[in-house]
């Protein structure tokens, strides 16, 4: 079994000020079978680590024993097993598997593929070590070996309950049963109960950056849209749509400006008959005609 010192690992530090951690990474080591789930033996001095124990009300150290290939990950996902002065401990460990999401956001949008997966040491129990050789009154040993474990595999998977997508369905749901119940009793959406909104609309809200254009084009289109079965005697099924389902609000500004009014066909044209004549009385002067009856011509 290979075996290395302190100076052949690599050393560093994790975090800041009082939360700031100091790891030590063995060099990767190819192992044979029989080198699989080797034994790690820890021995700690108390008396080398200067201020380092004294950040707790007693002496002690926490140790992070991480399999995985980020220091993150180790600190965020492995139980620390803590040391204290004048302890050799002896611990079996069985191997667990934990998976883990890549990416916050779309675990939050209800997307769970990205995730990576990886070893964890289930420490068992606690058992003092009678073959320690590093004692002392400062020194502390811990040796963890493999256990055979003929049972099942610890395998712990990050879930995520809620969702946004979930979020907007349970809305949705909700949106649709309320809708139904007022549709049921009054025959009508709650948009349209409380605001009065109609359920269709030609355009929505991704037409207003080119609301002008539609509109022109939807005059040129239809030129008759605003004028026809306006007056009382002409509306009919038309105007009961026109004014309970389909929303024409974008077309009041045509409406009322002069623009409108103007260069349209006086034969497809309906309001401009309806108004002329019922001014008739008001624009036409009656002029007398005078006949004279004479021998030789009529004389007007």
């Amino acid at each position: 079994m290979p075996t290395y010192s302190y100076s052949q690992c690599e050393q560093g530090t994790f975090g800041s000020g009082n939360d700031s951690y100091f790891f030590c990474r063995c060099p990767t080591t190819v192992l044979n079978k029989q080198w699989v789930l080797a034994d790690l033996n820890i021995n700690v001095d108390f008396s080398l680590l200067g201020n380092i124990s004294h950040l707790y009300t007693r002496p002690q150290l926490p140790l992070v024993i991480g399999l995985s290939n980020n220091t993150i990950d180790d600190y965020t996902h492995t139980v620390p097993v803590t040391f204290i002065p004048g302890v050799n401990m002896a611990a079996p460990y069985i191997l667990g598997i934990r998976q883990v999401y890549t990416n916050g956001v779309l675990a939050a949008l209800g997307i769970f593929e990205a995730t990576k997966t990886f070893l964890l040491p289930n420490i068992i129990a606690f058992y003092p070590d009678p073959t320690a050789t590093f004692t002392g009154s400062n020194r502390s040993s811990l040796n963890i070996f493999s256990q055979a474990n003929y049972g099942e595999v610890p395998f712990v998977q990050d879930n995520q309950e809620k969702s946004v997508i979930a979020g907007f369905s349970s809305v949705g749901g909700l949106w649709t049963a309320f809708s139904g119940i007022f549709a049921i009793l009054f025959g009508a959406s709650m948009l349209h109960i409380f605001y009065g909104s109609k359920p269709l609309s030609i355009f929505g809200v991704a037409h207003r950056f080119q609301a002008e254009a539609m509109k022109k084009d939807c005059l040129a289109r239809y030129p008759q849209i605003l004028k026809e079965n306006c007056s009382p005697e002409q509306r009919g099924l038309l105007s009961l749509i026109r004014d309970h389902l389909i929303n024409l609000e974008f077309m009041d500004d045509e409406k009322d400006s002069p623009s409108s009014s103007v260069d349209q066909d006086p034969a497809t044209d309906v309001e401009r008959p309806l108004v002329a004549a019922g001014r008739v009385p008001d624009q036409i002067e009656l002029n007398t005609i005078q006949i004279s009856e004479t021998e030789d011509r009529w004389t007007i």
